[in-house]
């Protein structure tokens, strides 16, 4: 039988609540490996923004964490155009994180290092300097992509021009620090052929992320016919962006041709201007206690995404739940769908509004896609099977 194995996972916030997809990424990462007898050391940035107590945690892996502001501040961004290190990625820079990591690698010989996304590979020279352990790039997003299809869809022109600096910006940051790992594990087989693409000479895999089926089951006999629903973390730009172009492109001609339709909008960090929305047919939740719950009620989860990258877990999670899904083509990316079977992609706000109407003439087809995609997510996006594949990535490097 294989020793358990040391690991140094490193995240860029605590990972909990269990409220947007990358907390939900790294968590259930710490939570399998514990489970599988590993012993997981979380070395984790509390940031003033998702300050975030550690206990919950401490079950699962020894915690330490390093308080952080990382706010965007108007000067901070100023000063980010004549700075080769992107701005994005300099704000998570801690002279306390680095020292606590010393502390750590001097106490405890770790097998594998796991860095949770791009950013963290800010602590590399830290992390060469005092360990000898092999380290894993987690890699959630090719994270320029995200900025580069914000400044496509960004009308603003001063915006536009700052988004596409950030995103040359943070490609070069990727490019070069990928070289000092020593294997990454890509959420896609989308961003794997990236880092192919890009030279990378470690070794490359995919390790999807998944959703807790234990927790996420269809139950079609709560739902209500003629709702459309989302449920998305709302502090994070391109959600924003995907909700407006639905808001403004899309629902007006939908409620023209189903005045009696409903749509339902949830998730945490709403900003207060979709409170005053002037529109008897939109409900807005704000954070939801329990998503599967929400996501039971309504009959199609819409995910209208123009930018973004790597993985959307809600899309995972709302297969699970058995729900029909309707997303763009960035929406789903990352997802092994077969559209019309298990999903309904659509791009443009004239295929949208199509498929909205025609999904809710027809509950018996809606349905029957919803369970299509609970049988994809229980095939393909298993966590405890989809962290054992980290754990085999281990044992090859150790």
């Amino acid at each position: 039988m294989d020793s358990p194995l040391r690991i140094l996972q490193i995240t860029n916030r605590i990972p909990f609540p269990l409220t947007d997809g990358g907390n939900i990424a790294s968590y259930h990462v710490t939570y399998y490996l514990n489970k599988a007898g590993h012993k997981v050391t979380l070395a984790s940035l509390n940031t003033k923004k998702h300050h975030q107590d550690p206990a919950p945690l401490q079950s699962l892996a020894e915690v330490v964490s390093v308080d952080i502001d990382t706010s965007i501040k108007p000067l901070g961004l100023f000063w980010g155009v004549f700075s080769k290190m992107p701005y994005n990625v300099k704000r998570f820079k801690s002279v306390e994180f680095e020292e606590a990591l010393k502390k750590l690698l001097s106490e405890t010989t770790f097998d594998i290092i796991q860095l949770e996304g791009s950013y963290m590979a800010l602590y590399l020279p830290v992390l060469r300097k005092h360990s000898s352990a092999k380290i894993v790039l987690r890699s959630h997003n090719i994270e320029h992509e995200i900025w580069q299809r914000m400044a496509l869809n960004e009308i603003n022109p001063l915006k536009k021009w700052y988004f596409n600096l950030l995103s040359e910006k943070i490609k070069q940051f990727e490019n070069t620090t990928m070289h000092g790992v020593d294997a990454i594990a890509a959420i896609t087989s989308r961003d794997k052929e990236y880092y192919q693409k890009q030279g990378f000479k470690g070794e490359l895999v995919t390790v999807n992320a998944g959703a807790n089926l234990s927790k996420f089951q269809p139950d079609f006999s709560k739902t209500t016919p003629g709702t459309l629903c989302f449920l998305a973390g709302m502090d994070w730009m391109p959600n924003q962006q995907g909700l407006d172009w639905f808001l403004d492109m899309i629902w007006p001609e939908v409620k023209n041709n189903i005045p009696e339709i409903i749509l339902h909008i949830a998730g945490k960090a709403m900003p207060e201007k979709y409170y005053y929305l002037d529109d008897t047919s939109v409900e807005i939740h704000g954070l939801v206690p329990d998503a599967v719950e929400y996501l039971q009620k309504y009959e199609i989860f819409i995910v209208p995404l123009l930018s973004g990258g790597g993985m959307r877990l809600k899309v995972v999670e709302g297969m699970a739940v058995g729900k029909c899904i309707l997303a763009t083509t960035v929406g789903a990316e990352g997802v092994e769908y077969s559209n019309k079977n298990n999903i309904v992609i659509a791009d443009t706000p004239e295929e949208w509004i199509a498929a909205i109407v025609s999904l809710l003439k027809d509950p018996e087809m809606t349905q029957a896609i919803g369970q299509q995609a609970a049988k994809l997510a229980m095939e393909k996006y298993n966590w405890e099977n989809l962290v054992d594949n980290l754990i085999s990535l281990y044992r090859r490097l150790k």
